[in-house]
């Protein structure tokens, strides 16, 4: 059976840049602890809510009743990986003044509904800025991708869509200590996609890699070969802000440095 189209009473919820949201009804499939204080949750969901995901870094809205406050929520599956289902990585949030808080959705279980967007945003555009473009005399080759957090979601359907084949990629994840880090299962994946993977913690006890934040890593690292570099990142503002200004400062088109949203 097709999932229920909501129309809200009155007036529909509208975004302040684009066009009224239709939301529809989706399914949990199953909710899984992901990391500490993050869940990953597999839900069925039909055309009228995945046939808009084409791009790595697009999001869903989620709201658990008509006339309640949606959430934002970056898709982690890659594009089309499993027909008719998306994977989302949530962190627990209690809400705040701007947001919802999202209990309700982390304590969901499998068979229950959803209120779902249709898939939203411009994503990672990696097609229109990773090319000879403008400026751009040379299309990327090298790509740097940053998360912290949860905001790993979006880095990793980039990763497993296949958008980056071909290219050399390292990928710096920063968490409190490994119990914060989800998808630590996929790194092998990862790597043999040719994506290098470099966990970066800030206070962990006894942990033998990168210690710090994955801007003092980069700082560290440097930039090889700015010309041809390109980068994705997703996480908190000061982090993004940071790892921005570094690979600037190093020569990065600031047109290559790219966030999901």
């Amino acid at each position: 059976m097709a999932p229920r189209v909501l129309r809200p009473r009155g007036s529909a919820l509208r975004m302040g840049w684009g066009d009224d949201v239709v939301f529809s009804t989706a399914k949990v499939l199953s909710n899984e602890p992901a990391a500490e204080g993050m869940r990953s949750i597999t839900v069925e969901a039909g055309d009228d809510i995945l046939g808009a995901y084409t791009i790595p870094g697009q999001f869903v809205q989620i709201k658990e009743k008509e006339d309640t406050k949606a959430g934002f929520f970056a898709i982690a599956s890659s594009p089309g990986a499993t027909p008719g289902q998306c994977e989302l990585l949530i962190k627990l949030s209690e809400g705040s003044d701007w947001a919802p808080g999202n209990q309700w959705l982390c304590g969901s279980k499998a068979g229950e509904t959803l209120i779902m967007s249709p898939a939203m945003g411009s994503g990672f555009k990696m097609e229109d800025n990773f090319s000879e473009t403008g400026a751009n005399d040379f299309p990327v080759q090298n790509v740097l991708l940053f998360a912290a957090g949860s905001g790993i979601s979006p880095i990793r359907s980039a990763i497993e869509s296949g958008a980056l084949a071909g290219k050399d990629c390292t990928l710096y994840y920063g968490a409190r200590d490994t119990t914060f880090m989800a998808y630590m299962d996929k790194f092998d994946e990862w790597e043999a996609k040719g994506v290098k993977v470099v966990p970066v913690m800030s206070k962990a006890d006894g942990w033998d890699g990168r210690t710090g934040y994955v801007q003092a890593a980069l700082k560290e690292d440097g930039v090889k070969l700015a010309r041809n570099t390109g980068a994705l990142m997703c996480g908190m503002k000061g982090m993004a802000e940071e790892v921005k200004e570094a690979l600037v400062e190093a020569g990065v088109d600031e047109g290559r440095v790219l966030t999901n949203f």
